[in-house]
């Protein structure tokens, strides 16, 4: 049986975003030879390797690291945002931890949720926020937190904030937390939001064999 069509198109896309991703690399390279603009090179240079690394991982399914998830997330924010808002991040999780979910999909729903926090903050006129991300194993499987102190969610908007281009952010594109929740879903888990000091979002992954057998948590 031939390959069929969309898998072709599907690699050929791969490949020319990878040679993309790589000349912008190579430029970044060169701007960082000067160093005025060397702070500027290392942003470039980290957005492409975040690139590179949705596109290595394409059709991947081995879990991932939490904490370098969300090292790589929080910086990928951290330089998306710059001085717009001053972002502080917390984390409590085990250095070994590992989640279901593959390396760049972790990372995409966590920046994600992050500039969730980021324009909700900016929207309300604010200069801060302070977001917690956590993680623990349960006797189901791996619970992600990620908490911020920001002015939280309408409750009567609760229900729709995965829909689709919807937004409670007035210019809002309504599709960061739609990305989440997909991505959550697909991974075999599931989302939900609440409202605390902030907004907090509750993710719970179910473990797999790779995960228990990498931990000792077979029988």
């Amino acid at each position: 049986m031939g390959t069929s069509d969309n898998t072709l198109t599907l690699h050929g896309l791969i490949h020319d975003l990878a040679n993309v991703f790589q000349t912008i690399l190579q430029a970044s390279d060169l701007i960082a030879s000067d160093p005025r603009h060397s702070d500027v090179a290392a942003i470039i240079a980290r957005s492409a390797e975040q690139g590179r690394r949705i596109l290595s991982d394409c059709g991947g399914s081995d879990p991932c690291n939490f904490v370098d998830a969300v090292t790589n997330a929080t910086q990928f924010v951290l330089d998306s945002v710059g001085t717009a808002v001053s972002v502080r991040f917390r984390m409590d999780a085990d250095s070994q931890l590992m989640v279901p979910v593959r390396a760049s999909t972790m990372e995409r729903i966590l920046i994600n949720l992050f500039l969730n926090s980021a324009e909700a903050v900016r929207a309300a006129g604010l200069e801060s926020v302070e977001i917690r991300v956590s993680a623990i194993r349960d006797e189901a499987g791996v619970v992600v937190t990620v908490a911020d102190d920001g002015p939280g969610i309408p409750e009567s908007l609760i229900p729709m904030v995965f829909t689709p281009r919807f937004s409670a952010i007035p210019d809002g594109e309504g599709l960061g937390l739609n990305i989440v929740s997909t991505a959550v879903v697909n991974a075999g888990g599931s989302i939900a939001v609440a409202n605390g000091d902030g907004a907090i979002f509750t993710i719970r992954f179910p473990f797999c064999a790779a995960i228990a057998a990498s931990q000792g948590m077979g029988h």
